[in-house]
């Protein structure tokens, strides 16, 4: 048990180069230790953390000792963790660093969010499963997000729900200004059931995105309502699917962006480059699916020096582009049609 924990504390252990990329592939060299569970009564007569292995052919570790040997490890749960709530777990951090990391397990079951959080650097939120811890937000659409962001740092491996019926501000998810948290399979749903508060997932404000193998949804009043949105500097969107009632994703652009093996979908547009910002770098949408029931992939840019480069993707909707400087490569239409280099189909 000594060598099996002491392995543990080396992912963890303080490094004067960590950054949030490499704290992730720490963290998944080691996934067989990525999850704590909770137990209850009901199952073993008692409460006991247990850690998980995702490997199965290991052997569960039973024994609370081994959690309590990991420096920096917060563990989320209804009972018998460190702290029975996100918010608890986030405030009681004070002294995080690039050389002094916290990672906050959020154990399996739904979890009621009532506050806010505001992300620190070098703080590491991560589920155990999108499928299986699931966050609830009640938060009020009025007080803007449910987490604030912060750089050098990560959301990974669960499900957040919010439902809102409030139309100022527009209701967010995820806020954040400048570098922005790492996003990592989660499941991001936002709602509004009558179909007339706008509602955004993700909101960047002059901010890096890096999102994976992630689902992000809106759904709301249709020619405000975004997947993702925002002003946006540089960073990848990939493995993912983003979901929208108005567009997928709509920014004013001023980045460079690389869009991979995605499917965007929304009842307007899968893409709209909004107006007033000067395209300074190409976006490249790379093996992905574009669906849009007005426009495809809409650009309002005008800037005649960039491009957005369609790479071997479908693309279907109403129509499929609008706007100057959109070029298709090996693309083809929702039927299967060969796209020119203007993404027209040939007669």
């Amino acid at each position: 048990m000594l060598e099996f924990a002491d392995k543990f504390t080396q992912i963890f252990r303080k490094d004067t180069r960590m950054n949030p990329q490499r704290f992730l592939t720490r963290l998944k060299a080691f996934s067989s230790l990525t999850i704590c569970l909770l137990l209850s009564s009901a199952a073993l007569g008692h409460n006991q953390v247990v850690v998980v292995p995702l490997d199965s052919e290991k052997t569960p570790v039973n024994s609370s000792d081994e959690i309590d040997s990991i420096e920096n490890v917060l563990v989320v749960a209804k009972s018998g963790g460190d702290f029975s709530t996100l918010a608890a777990a986030m405030d009681s951090i004070s002294t995080a660093s690039e050389s002094n990391p916290f990672l906050i397990f959020i154990s399996p079951g739904e979890h009621v969010l009532s506050s806010r959080i505001e992300m620190k650097e070098h703080v590491y939120i991560q589920g155990s499963g999108r499928e299986v811890t699931k966050i609830i937000s009640t938060i009020p659409g009025n007080v803007g997000s449910t987490f604030l962001g912060n750089r050098n740092s990560s959301i990974s491996s669960l499900s957040v729900f919010q439902r809102t019926t409030v139309s100022y501000p527009t209701p967010v998810i995820l806020s954040c200004s400048g570098l922005c948290p790492i996003i990592e399979n989660v499941e991001f749903e936002i709602t509004d059931s009558s179909f007339v508060v706008p509602t955004t997932a993700i909101n960047f404000d002059t901010g890096s995105v890096d999102i994976t193998d992630s689902k992000i949804i809106s759904t709301g009043r249709e020619d405000l309502s975004c997947a993702v949105t925002g002003l946006m500097a540089f960073g990848t969107i990939k493995d993912s699917e983003l979901r929208s009632t108005g567009s997928a994703i709509c920014a004013e652009i001023d980045f460079s962006i690389t869009i991979d093996r995605s499917s965007l979908e929304a009842a307007r547009h899968a893409i709209e480059i909004n107006t007033g910002i000067e395209l300074q770098e190409s976006i490249q949408v790379r093996w992905s699916e574009l669906r849009g029931g007005l426009v495809a992939v809409k650009n309002s840019d005008r800037d005649p020096y960039e491009e957005l480069i369609l790479f071997s993707s479908q693309i279907g909707g109403g129509k499929l582009t609008e706007g100057a400087n959109i070029v298709c490569v090996n693309s083809v239409s929702s039927s299967g049609d060969a796209l020119n280099a203007d993404c027209s189909t040939s007669e």
